[in-house]
């Protein structure tokens, strides 16, 4: 029914809305073309989900308080395999990533994220080193994407002695293009 308005109602003689649809069992609204669609319907959890081709997992789900998942929202972590030992002096090096703890959306390989869309990305690298040497100038754990690169430094210098192990952490929103990368480096300058 289309009322005096312009309101256009289905399962309704009385749109309250441009378009209202009302309904029970399977209701839903699906917009297509001649290969694909869309579907948008509430479901009997009280969510309101988006799925695309019938896919067999809902893309969006939106809950009745306001939260959202997004079933294929970029997300990895992933962790060393095995330490890397003897590091080069004065030398830029790849931390190798060996365990994929999980990569929701498969943007994560060798090392590497590579962004799906254009976007911003929360990235972050917490790293452990041992046998840090008071003697070199300073170490760096740096995240480098293709539009810059995010460093935390530390200089040991003026230390009577080694240290046994330190923390660096960096942790970033990145303003990343689609098909940009970003992975995890370390350098130490100086010492042994």
């Amino acid at each position: 029914r289309i009322d005096s308005a312009g309101n256009v109602g289905i399962g309704t003689d009385d749109p309250a809305q441009k378009l209202q649809v009302k309904g029970t069992n399977a209701l839903g609204l699906e917009v297509e073309d001649s290969t694909n669609y869309w579907a948008v319907y509430p479901y009997t959890d009280n969510t309101l989900r988006l799925n695309y081709n019938n896919s067999g997992s809902d893309e969006l789900i939106m809950y009745s308080d306001g939260a959202m998942r997004l079933a294929y929202q970029p997300a990895f972590s992933a962790t060393v395999g095995a330490a890397q030992d003897n590091i080069a002096i004065d030398t830029e090096v790849t931390i190798v990533l060996g365990t994929e703890i999980f990569d929701q959306g498969a943007d994560f390989a060798t090392n590497t994220f590579t962004a799906p869309v254009t976007g911003r990305y929360q990235l972050s690298a917490n790293v452990l080193y041992a046998n840090i040497d008071s003697a070199a100038n300073w170490y760096w754990l740096n995240i480098k994407t293709s539009n810059r690169e995010y460093r935390n430094i530390y200089s040991p210098l003026g230390l009577d002695q080694d240290i046994t192990y330190k923390t660096f952490t960096v942790s970033i929103l990145a303003d990343m293009d689609a098909s940009d990368t970003a992975y995890i480096t370390f350098q130490q300058d100086g010492g042994t």
